[in-house]
């Protein structure tokens, strides 16, 4: 599966992280499951042009959503909302705090990602600040998960006869995602543990 679909990205040259960051995107703003698109980036497109084409089809779909729920939706977003209590508490830290929740979001993984892009829409933070803040902080998990998922593109070239590392390469590699995997636990567990007091009325 992965050399038919590493040959399509052949056959779209330069296009293909392109392509694959306008779908990455498309997924966010319907609201529909893209996390595992971001191992399938670096599967297919390795760690660094599939790095670039996660980040650039994360920050589409959460600019658009944004936008759309700033602007034109409105009135959807807030029904949304009112069955996600945990992001309406959020809103309301936001109107304290402004790009620092943004920041903390972005950096705990048990948050809806796509929905809650919506309701920054609906926030008092700033479209630059939510940009930026959005920008800078989603780069850190882009970059692991996307390296997670050239890793297992190695292995399955390995499995095949067409050995890429060596027992140091694989002892590194296995090192760096045991250490990223605790790192953003603890992250993740700290950020929420800070969103829930700046929830808190």
């Amino acid at each position: 599966m992965k050399h038919f679909i590493a040959e399509w990205a052949v056959r779209l040259g330069g296009l293909g992280p392109t392509v694959f960051a306008l779908f990455y995107g498309t997924c966010c703003v319907l609201l529909l499951p893209a996390s595992f698109l971001s191992w399938g980036a670096g599967f297919i497109f390795g760690l660094w042009r599939g790095f670039f084409a996660v980040l650039g089809g994360a920050m589409l779909g959460a600019t658009a959503s944004f936008l759309l729920g700033r602007h034109f939706l409105r009135g959807w977003v807030q029904q949304k909302l009112a069955t996600h209590p945990k992001l309406a508490l959020i809103d309301r830290a936001v109107g304290v705090e402004g790009w620092k929740i943004v920041a903390l979001t972005r950096l705990c993984p048990l948050l809806p990602f796509n929905l809650i892009n919506y309701s920054f829409g609906l926030s008092q933070v700033s479209f630059r600040a939510y940009f930026l803040s959005s920008f800078v902080f989603m780069i850190p998990g882009v970059l692991f998960h996307v390296y997670f998922g050239s890793l297992a593109g190695d292995v399955t070239e390995a499995f095949s006869g067409r050995q890429t590392k060596s027992p140091l390469g694989w002892a590194f590699a296995i090192t760096t995602v045991v250490l990223a995997f605790i790192g953003f636990g603890y992250i993740g567990r700290h950020a929420q543990r800070v969103l829930s007091r700046e929830r808190t009325p």
